[in-house]
């Protein structure tokens, strides 16, 4: 195993470490799901037995050797195992180098071989076998493996898993001497492959098997990783694939084999399994499911007594470790009988003979049990039966199939037997009047299938309970005929007599069968045939009478169904219905409508007749002042004040005449007389003029001002817009809606006011801003001007001057007396305009921190106010940039000051006391002993010396805290041990505002002396373990001295080299195989003394 960067020392296995399944205890040993047989990598074998009891490798499970290894590289110290390539494979022992994470304990004895697969560095185990494989024989190789993962480092990270491999076996016809000149696949080489496993990693032993039949005589085979290596198998840093292997038995394949064969049966509940090996030699258990059922280790077991369910058993012998059998058998539900079967005559008059025939299928029948449902039973499987009493039987047939399964099925109402029938029946009359419905009851006795009626008048039915009427008077023969479809025989026939009574015929009359209501009839009867001795009449509104000739009296309209019931001297009743007989007309019911019912004069309307429709023929009107008129839908005009009733009669198409009056129904209204005063007529055009209504029956007034202006009220006080004289014109509308006008022109003379007008010398400015107003009032002639500045301040100056002291927008007022008397005021909105100044404000990320303290400023001014800024820091530095990052190095409260320039030109500063606030900050120091640490006991105690405002602390140990870290105040650390070495600590420190500092130092970690001495070498040029050479750490430089001796204490070699080791010769010649003896002398890096030590090697050849 040499392989460049690999050190010796191997420490991380390639999976965790996890017990071994035992493969007949019901149990989950392993811990990966699967139990017993389940779990096909823990519990593999084969049947395949060697046929012989000695393996054809020599030395199967490493335990012969001839050297105990002393590190990797070493297979060739295993008797009969050679390195088969240049990469070389490892041979461990327990009694010499057995690196820990070899999976304990090994599976046979105390060596193990181990081999690394990667695609440019493949290692394989290779032997000449004791005697050739021959061609065309079936040959097993055996050998148990685990995975590892060896990375050369102490690091106790998560290992990496490698995916399966397939262990291969190569052979070739002769034996050679190994090792071979490659480094990957053997094939190029002139081997043969011979057979493969597939093998899933895991850091657990496990027995594998690969059964062949080589095609050549082999001689010599190796065995390792295949020549088509998985993708992921490389190196995962520094992580390698690397496998143990152990107890390779190779030898010819003995079949063994076994059978199951069922006792009993499951239906009989007597079921037991006799397992039938062909060979009584190995111990013996059966499975349930692949799940060991504990203690059934016999060749028999008992599934009906031991209560066991169906599925799937297996029995399996082991004949050793790696042979075994298992055979499988699967327990299931034998079918259950399905019986069927046939009747010869399902149907018969008693008494009635038929047979029954079993034709189940799908089962062998053993035995045959009938019910005929009339208490007989048999156990022929085919039988007849003859039933004597009438009644229909349930037939159950059941069978018992031959592995004593039972199942039955009955046929429900299988077998019908009937009586003879005998017709007869009963009417429910025999006598009655014409027309004569009669229920024939069929009361026949026995069993039948059809019934034929003949009711003696030609009418006929085949419903065996009929119901039959009569239409005509007379005495009818009654015949029933009964019959059971030829099932028993001739039909059967019954008589009876049936008499039907005539019934009077009528014949009913009125005299005038339609009128208006109120309207009177006269009824009558005339019976055509049979004597009446009653009469009943129901006139259908009501009434009714017992007289044959009689009268009806309808006071509402409709159409009415008579009804006349006469009985005649025979007892027998006719009766007649009239429908719709009798029409009574509705009287109409006259209505109007006018479009206009109430007015002022003179006004037309039109009256509608709103009669319901079809009621109207003709119409007649009065209109209450005298006029009439004829037409339907007349115009009329009213033409004086006052109230009319209005009256309408109507006659409808049958002449039905009704009449209606609406009193009062038309109003005519009183107009009203139109009037007005005016206060004073002749002022000036701001004042307001107040115009009175004086109006006789007014309630709605519109007036006309003569100036565009129209107001819809009685009383107005209205002021003119503009100077002038007017006309004033007043409409007045009564209550209800008559209108009367008066016009007065030239009525009103409104006089004109002054035009207030001013100028100001500039209208903006910054504050304060001071400004020279001038009155430019039109006309010129003022009696008094008043001033007023937007700001509080007035004048009555004519032309004042005024200053701003704020800034804002400012509307001027100007008030004006004319000498008139006449005033006018006019104000000039927004406008003068007073700057303000600019208001610095500032923001501060952060306002306070450790030092140095970055800190970024933002120009917070109301946005519009900046077009340049000038910054103080309060530190002695400043700068214009609009939004600067300052870095204050030194602990201190500074103020800030801001000076803003507005794009108006206008300058505003402003000063922020203690803007800033940089903290101090704490000092990182610490202690650290015991002095003289080393790769014995690398460990330090650390100490905090940092000043006394350190509240936080962080350690970490080495580049970037690789080691590890903590958060302690005083803490200890263990550093690695390997090798002497300087390690990094520094510790971070923080006080309570989070301000924090560094330090860092380098602690020592001294080397101790260490010397490791092999007790044998093999110097015959193979390249492994040709020299011998103690390897010797943490020694002075200079101060390793070897000597060798022979047997008689002569000096054969010297070196004070560590890298020049012996190499076996004396003088230039190979020294004999033999023991000799050595002697060390070196000083250690921590010791004052030279060590002396002295032992023993053996050279072998």
């Amino acid at each position: 195993m040499n392989r460049p960067l690999l050190l010796l020392v191997l420490s991380l296995t390639f999976g965790p470490l996890s017990a071994q399944e035992i493969c007949n205890n019901g149990l989950d040993d392993d811990n990966n799901g699967l139990i017993d047989l389940n779990d096909s990598t823990a519990c593999n074998c084969s049947n395949l037995a060697a046929g012989s009891t000695e393996s054809l490798i020599p030395n199967p499970s490493f335990e012969d050797n001839n050297c105990l290894p002393t590190s990797w590289s070493q297979l060739n110290c295993a008797t009969g195992w050679e390195q088969a390539t240049t990469a070389t494979s490892d041979y461990f022992n327990s009694d010499g180098y057995f690196p820990s994470m070899i999976p304990l304990p090994p599976p046979d004895g105390n060596g193990v071989a181990g081999l690394i697969m990667l695609p440019d560095w493949r290692e394989y185990l290779g032997a000449c076998l004791i005697n050739p494989m021959l061609a065309g024989e079936q040959y097993s190789i055996n050998f148990n493996v685990a995975s590892a993962a060896p990375n050369g480092t102490f690091s106790g990270s998560t290992p990496i898993y490698f995916g399966p491999v397939a262990i291969t076996i190569f052979g070739l016809a002769n034996c050679v001497t190994f090792p071979i000149n490659t480094t990957t696949c053997p094939e190029g080489q002139g081997w043969i492959e011979l057979g493969s496993v597939v093998y899933t990693p895991t850091n657990s032993w496990s027995l594998q098997n690969i059964t062949f039949t080589p095609t050549f005589d082999v001689a010599t085979i190796m065995i390792g990783p295949p020549c088509d290596l998985p993708a992921d198998y490389d190196s995962q840093g520094s992580y390698l694939p690397y496998f143990y292997i152990d107890n390779l038995l190779l030898a010819e394949d003995i079949p063994y084999d076994a059978t199951i064969d069922p006792l009993g049966g499951w239906c009989t509940n007597d079921l037991v399994l006799q397992a039938n090996p062909d060979s009584l030699t190995g111990d013996y258990q059966w499975y349930q499911g692949g799940v060991a059922l504990v203690g059934e280790t016999g060749l028999t077991l008992d599934i009906s007594g031991n209560g066991s369910s169906l599925g799937t058993y297996q029995f399996r012998y082991q004949i050793n470790d790696s042979i075994c059998v298992t055979v499988p058998f699967d327990v299931e539900l034998p079918p259950t009988p399905q019986p069927n079967f046939t009747i010869s005559d399902p149907v018969g008059c008693a008494p009635h003979t038929t047979s029954f025939t079993n034709t189940t299928t799908g089962v062998v029948s053993s035995s045959c049990a009938w019910s005929f449902g009339d208490g007989i039973t048999g156990t022929m499987c085919d039988t007849v039966i003859t039933y004597d009493t009438p009644g229909t039987y349930d037939v159950t047939l059941t069978i018992t199939s031959s592995e004593g399964c039972v199942g039955d099925t009955t046929f429900i109402a299988a077998v019908t037997v009937v009586a003879p029938p005998t017709a007869a029946f009963v009417p429910d009359l025999t006598q009655g009047c014409q027309p004569l419905t009669v229920q024939f009851t069929n009361s026949s006795t026995g069993t039948w299938t059809d019934c034929t009626w003949d009711f003696g008048d030609s009418g006929t039915s085949s419903v065996c309970d009929p119901t039959y009427t009569y239409a005509d008077a007379g005495i009818y023969s009654v015949a029933l005929s009964i019959s059971t479809g030829g099932i028993c025989g001739n039909d059967t026939i019954m008589d009876a007599l049936i008499e039907v009574l005539p019934s009077p015929v009528l014949t009913p009359v009125a005299d005038d069968p339609a009128g208006c209501r109120p309207h009177t009839v006269q009824f009558d009867q005339a019976i055509n045939s049979g004597a009446a001795q009653l009469c009943t009449w129901t006139f259908g509104n009501g009434d009714g009478s017992s007289d044959c000739a009689t009268t009806a009296t309808y006071d509402q309209a409709g159409v009415f169904t008579v009804t006349l019931a006469v009985e005649g001297t025979n007892g027998c009743v006719s009766d007649t219905v009239l429908t719709d007989w009798i029409t009574v007309y509705d009287l109409p019911t006259p209505d109007l409508s006018a479009s206009v019912t109430a007015a002022c004069p003179p006004f037309a309307t039109t009256f509608t007749n709103t009669t319901p429709p079809g009621q109207s023929a003709s119409c007649l009107w009065t209109f209450g002042d005298g006029g009439t008129s004829a037409n339907c839908n007349p115009t009329y005009i009213y033409q004086v004040p006052g109230t009319y009733p209005v009256s309408l009669t109507v006659t409808s198409p049958q002449g039905c005449v009704q009449d209606t009056v609406f009193d009062p129904y038309i109003t005519v209204y009183q107009p009203p007389v139109a009037s007005f005063t005016v206060d004073d007529p002749t002022q000036c055009r701001y004042f307001p003029f107040t115009f009175t209504n004086t109006s006789i029956g007014s309630v709605d007034c519109t007036w006309d001002l003569g100036d565009m202006t129209t107001v819809a009220a009685c009383n107005v006080v209205h002021t003119y817009a503009a100077a002038g004289i007017y006309d004033v014109e007043l409409t007045v509308t009564s209550a209800e809606g008559c209108v009367d006008d008066t016009l007065m022109a030239a009525f009103i003379t409104a006089i004109p006011e002054p035009i207030p007008l001013l100028v100001a010398d500039t209208v903006q400015g910054c504050e304060p801003l001071a400004i020279q107003f001038t009155n430019l009032t039109v006309p010129t002639d003022v009696a008094q001007a008043d001033w007023t500045f937007g700001d509080g301040v007035a004048s009555t100056a004519n032309d004042p001057a005024h200053i701003y002291q704020q800034d804002g927008t400012y509307s001027v007022g100007l008030t004006i007396t004319a000498p008139s008397g006449c005033v006018s005021d006019t104000l000039f909105p927004a406008y003068i305009t007073a700057w303000d100044l600019p208001e610095p404000a500032l923001l501060a990320t952060p306002t306070i921190g450790c030092p140095p303290l970055s800190v970024e400023f933002t120009n917070a001014t109301p946005t519009g106010q900046t077009t340049s800024v000038l910054w103080n820091f309060g530190d002695g530095t400043g700068t214009d940039d609009p939004e600067p990052t300052h870095l204050y190095p030194f602990t201190g409260i500074y103020d800030v000051s801001l000076t803003v320039v507005s794009p108006l030109g206008c300058v505003g500063d402003s000063t922020f006391p203690a803007a800033v606030t940089v903290l101090g900050k704490p000092a990182a120091d610490f202690l650290f002993g015991p002095a003289g640490a080393d790769v014995y006991w690398p460990r330090y105690d650390l100490i905090d010396a940092s000043s006394p405002d350190a509240v936080q602390w962080w350690w970490s140990f080495g580049e970037d805290g690789i080691l590890g870290t903590d958060s302690t105040q005083n803490t200890s650390f263990i550093f690695p041990g390997e090798d002497a070495a300087e390690y990094p600590v520094t510790l971070i420190v923080a006080d309570s505002n989070g301000c924090l500092d560094t330090t860092m130092r380098v602690l020592p970690i001294d080397g101790v002396l260490t010397v490791h001495i092999p007790n044998s070498f093999t110097p015959n040029g193979d390249g492994v373990n040709d020299v011998f050479a103690p390897v010797v750490r943490d020694a002075v430089p200079g101060s390793y001295r070897l000597t060798i001796f022979d047997r008689w204490g002569q000096e054969q070699f010297t070196s004070t080299d560590t890298a020049l080791g012996w190499d076996g010769n004396i003088g230039g010649t190979a020294a004999k195989q033999d023991v000799y003896v050595w002697r060390l002398e070196v000083l250690g890096v921590r010791n004052t003394e030279t060590q002396e030590r002295i032992g023993h090697v053996t050279l072998l050849r």
